[in-house]
């Protein structure tokens, strides 16, 4: 007997391991509504946390959502935002905290994006989304879009070398290659920062 589109769903939940999802991640197991349908049932039967509407998660990322974890936010704004077919990245202090600059967490989780500016609460935290142009947004790895924001707040005649040096040291080797090429279209004093960020030697941003 063939499997149910409940137990494709389950199954690949439990691929995922911990993680946020929504319907859209579950193409392959059915059509939007039967796997909509699944991850209620799954959500009714306490398999699965609803944490809005057409959003859920694994039970560990819930509690870490109660405790306003930073990395079980952007997992849920990210899949929301997959939901819609945004691409979002942080903003302001929002942004300041992911990258580690940092480490008081805002009252109010900020982010931008290509879609359409909201405001919503997810396990009672405040979020709100504001629309960029696409040239922004568009196209980037989050820790390019989180990396590109956090200049922007910055601010060009604000940003020096030792600031320059406290970002170098936040990136990966990998992280730096990705956003230099992503950052290629972004205006010119943006990716000229980036360039010279990721390029400092690794013994002067320490």
């Amino acid at each position: 007997m063939a499997d149910s589109v409940i137990d494709k769903v389950m199954r690949r939940i439990e691929e995922l391991g911990d993680e946020v999802f929504v319907a859209k991640d579950f193409w392959q197991e059915g059509r939007y509504d039967p796997v909509s349908k699944a991850l209620s049932r799954l959500a009714v039967g306490g398999k699965i946390k609803k944490i809005k509407n057409g959003v859920y998660c694994t039970a560990n990322i819930a509690e870490n959502l109660k405790q306003r974890d930073p990395q079980a936010i952007k997992m849920a704004v990210l899949a929301i935002s997959r939901s819609y077919g945004w691409c979002t990245a942080p903003h302001g202090e929002t942004a300041k905290h992911f990258l580690g600059l940092v480490t008081e967490a805002p009252d109010i989780w900020m982010f931008v994006t290509n879609g359409t500016s909201t405001e919503l609460k997810v396990c009672d935290i405040p979020i709100k989304i504001l629309h960029r142009n696409n040239r922004e947004i568009s196209g980037l790895s989050f820790t390019t879009g989180l990396v590109i924001q956090v200049l922007k707040d910055i601010g060009k005649e604000s940003l020096d070398d030792e600031m320059n040096r406290k970002i170098n040291a936040l990136l990966s080797e990998s992280e730096k290659a990705v956003i230099i090429e992503e950052s290629k279209a972004s205006i010119i004093w943006i990716h000229e920062a980036i360039k010279k960020i990721c390029s400092m030697e690794l013994a002067e941003a320490i």
